[in-house]
């Protein structure tokens, strides 16, 4: 992928996607494989913000059965076999253990019942991405997987699988660099400020290039918003209802943690917004890399100031609530490493949504030629890019059928991923590789999506000096770029010895 805006803007699309996370990832490939000329703007990094905040699960859907949605069930048991059976190289099955107490809704006997549901619906579903089958066991058995599990009501445990994806950044990366192969033109770093107009329809996007200030103008028949929480700020003629949507606040903490063969499930003491009682929502322990990552807690956004310290307070309060939760686990807040965090849309009562829309705006009497997604969850950005592309073809008057349903997603050759451990001369090369195949200009791009050596918790300090010192001589960053570089990791929430590495004077010798 190469990033050229000036280029871009010379030319005339059939749809400029705005917003390069995972749902404007998926809609870029979708199209561009349908053959439509595709142009896509990001104004940060590609899959920088909420994309980046992942658990990196791609769940089958076994939840909805609480709900009693079987619909939406089967939906993510499909859209799981896609991840599996299109990118093997980035998704894998993965076991999820859940004890069970008592003989109500969370006992073996429902469990067993939920389980056999489950793959009951998922008939017809797997083929060519098949994943165990679920199971119970006793008490016993639970114990010795999951030690310190709270004891009283304790009667077993179930196991189900669904899937993982392993590198959720490299999957954005992937999946667009597949588009620009199939001829989309990409660009990150590039702020769409607002949608041009011309005979009462959407004709293009006005951009600033946020490397260098330039402005330009952007020309498409359709226009897709996947600006993810910033979408509704570019949906002014939508209804209140459907265009400002709630927004949660997400986290999953990174820790070092040694990794165990299967995810566990933890019963905090929140209720969960179940229909089948008053169930207690639940987080996991998510083996990654040999580390950890525990997750998802969800908070009301306030728009107050988000500083590492401030972050500090939310990671230990959610620290304090898994260790309540789970009194064997004993987790510290020494052992976190990386603070994966991101807005996600909300129901209006506060809670995380579940539903996933594509707004048509001329179907609200907005304006023609321009839609919105609302997208709310990895697992089915697929299909909701499909949907969203199916909307533009209609309009477009073409017939093209998807094909992202079976295409494979092909590794990027060119990129290799690993830094730690390696000789200054590879950590270079590596960077070097990056920078000029991955669109990458900060450090924060390099160092938090293109690897995850430093969000794992295994990237030393030279190693970091190497890769900041790499980046300042390649794209040429003076004495006040290196400050902002710098600067802009400091505020990133890092254990305190990372955080203090970027210091300007040592990170780049002076």
């Amino acid at each position: 992928m190469k990033r050229d805006l000036s280029a871009l803007a010379a030319c005339s699309y059939d749809v400029v996607v705005i917003g390069a996370g995972i749902h404007g990832a998926c809609v870029a490939r979708d199209a561009a494989l349908r053959g439509l000329s595709v142009a896509v703007l990001e104004r940060g990094d590609l899959g920088g913000e909420t994309s980046h905040n992942s658990l990196k699960t791609i769940h089958g859907g076994i939840r909805y059965i609480q709900h009693l949605n079987f619909s939406r069930t089967r939906l993510s048991i499909r859209e799981r076999t896609v991840w599996l059976r299109t990118a093997p190289h980035l998704v894998r099955p993965l076991p999820f253990l859940m004890p069970t107490y008592g003989h109500g809704a969370r006992g073996p006997l429902a469990m067993f019942a939920g389980i056999a549901l489950y793959r009951l619906l998922g008939i017809g579903l797997t083929s060519g991405a098949q994943v165990p089958s679920g199971r119970v066991m006793g008490a016993a058995t639970c114990r010795a997987a999951m030690p310190g599990v709270p004891e009283t009501g304790l009667t077993g445990g179930a196991i189900w699988s669904d899937a993982q994806i392993r590198f959720a950044d490299r999957a954005v990366i992937e999946i667009l660099n597949d588009a620009a192969v199939h001829g989309a033109a990409i660009a990150n770093h590039a702020e769409v400020s607002g949608i041009l107009r011309a005979g009462g329809r959407a004709s293009g996007v006005a951009v600033r290039d946020g490397l260098t200030g330039a402005r330009y103008e952007v020309s498409a028949r359709q226009i897709i918003n996947a600006a993810g929480p910033w979408a509704g700020g570019l949906a002014d003629d939508l209804p209140e209802a459907a265009a400002r949507v709630p927004l949660t606040r997400s986290m999953n903490i990174v820790t070092r943690r040694k990794a165990p063969d299967m995810a566990f499930s933890i019963k905090s003491a929140r209720t969960s917004d179940s229909r089948l009682g008053k169930t207690k929502r639940l987080y996991f322990m998510v083996p990654w890399e040999g580390v950890s990552i525990f997750g998802t807690t969800h908070v009301p956004d306030t728009g107050a100031l988000d500083t590492p310290e401030a972050q500090d307070a939310e990671i230990a309060t959610f620290i304090s609530e898994l260790n309540t939760a789970w009194p064997g686990l004993c987790l510290t807040e020494d052992e976190v490493t990386y603070c994966y965090r991101g807005l996600t849309p909300a129901d209006h009562g506060g809670g995380r949504s579940h539903e996933s829309r594509v707004l048509d705006h001329a179907a609200f009497g907005g304006l023609e030629g321009l839609s919105t997604i609302i997208g709310v969850k990895w697992t089915t950005s697929r299909l909701v890019a499909e949907q969203t592309v199916d909307l533009a073809m209609s309009k477009l008057g073409r017939t093209e059928t998807c094909r992202t349903r079976t295409a494979p997603i092909p590794p990027v050759g060119t990129l290799d991923y690993a830094l730690a451990g390696r000789p200054a001369d590879e950590i270079r090369a590596v960077c070097t590789a990056h920078m000029q195949h991955a669109m990458t200009y900060t450090l924060r791009d390099m160092l938090l999506r293109r690897t995850d050596d430093l969000v794992r918790g295994q990237l030393g300090p030279e190693e970091i000096r190497t890769v900041a010192r790499t980046m300042r001589d390649h794209l040429g960053w003076d004495a006040q770029a290196c400050a902002t570089e710098a600067a802009r990791m400091q505020d990133r929430w890092l254990p305190e010895a990372t955080r203090k590495v970027f210091q300007k004077q040592t990170l780049f010798g002076g």
